[in-house]
């Protein structure tokens, strides 16, 4: 499974540098599913406004790469109600503590 925010661009980009997914691969916008949380129009909401929605902490420097991973996974869970992984959690807690 591959879970992305906006994911059409990443997966252009991917493909680009020859970084191919399985055809059995499930992809995963979490952009579509948070809009119908979110809006009632057909807008789709940014990254930021989702990370607001579910009161992600402030993990770092919004547009950088790994920060967007972060707050897409932090998202995806908050969304489904499963557990924070642990990495995850380790990283939250550093940037309270900062």
């Amino acid at each position: 499974m591959v879970i992305g925010y906006g994911i059409e661009n990443d997966l252009r980009f991917m493909k680009k540098d020859k970084i191919f997914v399985g055809k059995n691969t499930i992809i995963y916008d979490l952009q579509k599913s948070f809009s119908r949380v979110y809006s009632n129009d057909n807008n789709m909401p940014s990254l930021k406004s989702c990370a607001q929605y579910y009161r992600c902490p402030n993990l770092g420097k919004a547009h950088d790469s790994l920060i967007d991973t972060y707050i897409t996974v932090y998202c995806f869970v908050c969304i489904y109600g499963l557990d924070m992984p642990k990495w995850l959690k380790d990283i939250v807690e550093k940037q309270k503590s900062n």
